[in-house]
């Protein structure tokens, strides 16, 4: 494999962590003029209109949807979507400092299911590594601010943490039943079926079917959960299940940890909310699993092609 085709995974993990890290400003901006279900139904349609365009594009170079001869790919794709609707569930019990604080630890999550089921060894450092991210994510989010639990919140996200790392598993097993753009097609066309059922059906029950539109009234939103939908679901989802077509799971999931860095700093720098001390080492201890964890495992990965894993 070239240089090139190896650094490809780390790009890709690159443009992940900035295009989620992004995603908290937009959400903001949503909020006001939507509820959470409704917010993520329209991230699915956009993200769906997204995926059909990139689908038609390719049909000359191949004739198969993801749907004829990758079944398989479901599997994954359930995960991906249990956690996107336990996330916004929980999320009206917790805040985003607790799902934060939860999902910190869902690298550590995936590496213990990938060392199990994949039979993917970590090294000590990779261990030491991922712990320090954890702890310092949690640090960052924590000190400061008052987290006061609520029990139903903490146990429907921290399901949602482990259906995240059940997904970068399964993704990761299942790489090679299709493309990375198979899998993401996959995992919108069946968010997009999945909330429009419940976005309708609570339009229905309320007796005001014309509601599902009116979010669309505001340019703010609209031009959000565009951002939301493109770039967040397809694009994300494909930067993901590309890593994972490529590296072990939990050096393509420890990328979701320094998209927090990100938000904070996109926080303080577009919103001029305040940027303290312990945040920036925080941040530097982040940065630096990362860095540390992609080093490592690019290691792992060369010695494996040479040994003909």
């Amino acid at each position: 494999m070239s240089k090139e085709n190896n650094l490809k995974p780390y790009i890709a993990g690159v443009v992940f962590t900035f295009i989620v890290g992004f995603s908290f400003l937009m959400i903001k901006v949503c909020v006001p003029y939507a509820d959470t279900v409704q917010i993520m139904t329209y991230r699915f349609d956009f993200a769906m209109i997204a995926v059909a365009a990139v689908l038609a594009a390719g049909r000359r170079r191949s004739q198969k949807t993801p749907f004829s001869s990758k079944k398989v790919l479901l599997i994954p794709a359930s995960f991906y979507i249990a956690c996107l609707a336990l996330q916004t569930f929980g999320l009206r019990f917790s805040t985003s400092i607790e799902a934060t604080i939860i999902f910190a630890v869902s690298p550590l999550i995936v590496q213990v299911i990938s060392s199990l089921f994949l039979k993917e060894k970590s090294t000590v450092l990779q261990w030491l590594l991922v712990m320090a991210s954890a702890g310092a994510l949690i640090a960052m989010v924590s000190i400061g601010n008052k987290v006061s639990v609520n029990i139903i919140g903490v146990l429907l996200l921290l399901l949602a943490a482990v259906f995240m790392a059940v997904y970068s598993v399964t993704a990761r097993h299942f790489r090679k039943a299709g493309t990375p753009m198979d899998m993401t097609a996959v995992i919108v066309t069946e968010g997009f079926i999945a909330f429009n059922a419940a976005s309708v059906s609570a339009c229905i029950s309320a007796g005001d079917p014309m509601r599902y539109f009116e979010p669309l009234l505001h340019w703010q939103f609209t031009a959000a959960t565009i951002y939301l939908g493109v770039g967040c679901i397809m694009l994300s989802a494909h930067m993901m299940n590309y890593m994972l077509s490529s590296l072990h799971a939990v050096n393509a999931s420890i990328f979701g940890n320094a998209s927090t860095l990100v938000t904070i700093m996109a926080g303080a720098l577009i919103l001029g909310e305040p940027l303290h001390g312990y945040q920036v080492i925080c941040a530097a201890v982040i940065l630096g699993a990362v860095v540390g964890i992609s080093i490592d495992g690019e290691k792992q990965r060369r010695l494996e092609q040479i040994n003909g894993h």
